[in-house]
């Protein structure tokens, strides 16, 4: 996995222990040694009160992604990169990525 793709996988939901959903994610890290990736949510929805923490990807065709899609950048889940069962889904322009990055970073403290 590399950072600024995005994959299609198995992408536990926020509240633990309620189950997960086959989904696009998109990679915000990845530790070639301990092959731990970072992922946040790609969704459809828009920010709304209950999730205001969701970026626009602007050139989400080029993403090779279906429809307008937003990131939720202040959750993600980590995953063992060799053992997760992903599908490769295309890789965000450049500048999209940079700016949903930065917000990731500001979020978590990084």
């Amino acid at each position: 996995m590399q950072p600024g793709d995005i994959y299609k996988l198995d992408f536990a939901y926020q509240s633990p222990g309620v189950g997960s959903r086959f989904r696009p994610a998109l990679c915000m890290y990845a530790d070639s040694q301990t092959n731990v990736a970072l992922l946040c949510k790609v969704t459809t929805s828009e920010p709304n009160p209950r999730f205001p923490y969701r970026e626009e990807i602007v050139h989400w065709p080029a993403a090779n992604l279906d429809q307008q899609s937003w990131v939720q950048y202040d959750w993600y889940n980590a995953v063992d990169s060799n053992t997760v069962k992903h599908k490769y889904v295309g890789t965000m322009d450049t500048n999209d990525f940079q700016r949903i990055f930065d917000k990731f970073k500001t979020f978590h403290n990084l």
